[in-house]
């Protein structure tokens, strides 16, 4: 499209779609960069603009679906300071948000149950809140917990 825009002289227009076009390239170069790495250290969490680790938490808590409509699910886990880091890599799909959350859930208690086998995680039973800005979070977070005998 900006190739036809400059050879119709519409210099503008051309400008925009090379600059829209370059930018949709870094958004999909960035997206096709992240990961998730499980092992014995931790849970590891990189792309292209960087990269965070994050211990196993202490408890099968400190790991929870949150849906969101707009964008898809995303898995998130408590760090020790209370703090949610969203892990990347786990998409799934379904009709009703109760439905992509419940496979959510049994997505984390497969991660959860692979990680004890190994000797990685260790449920100690301990229960870590979220803290500051995320309490609407740590509500959802609670009922997620109810539903599914979590607490």
């Amino acid at each position: 499209g900006a190739v036809h825009d400059f050879v119709d002289a519409k210099i503008g227009s051309g400008i925009i779609l090379i600059i829209v076009g370059s930018l949709a390239l870094a958004m999909v170069t960035l997206f096709m960069t992240m990961r998730t790495t499980l092992d014995a250290t931790g849970i590891h969490i990189g792309s292209a603009i960087g990269a965070r680790d994050v211990p196993w938490p202490a408890s099968r808590t400190g790991l929870f679906v949150r849906v969101r409509l707009a964008t898809g699910k995303a898995i998130l886990i408590v760090t020790p300071e209370g703090r949610a880091v969203s892990l990347t890599g786990l998409i799934w799909m379904g009709p009703l948000p109760d439905t992509i959350e419940a496979k959510g859930v049994a997505e984390i208690d497969r991660i959860w149950q692979w990680a004890l086998a190994r000797g990685y995680a260790h449920e100690t039973g301990w229960y870590t809140e979220l803290r500051g800005a995320q309490k609407l979070l740590q509500i959802q977070r609670r009922k997620q917990e109810e539903r599914y005998g979590l607490v």
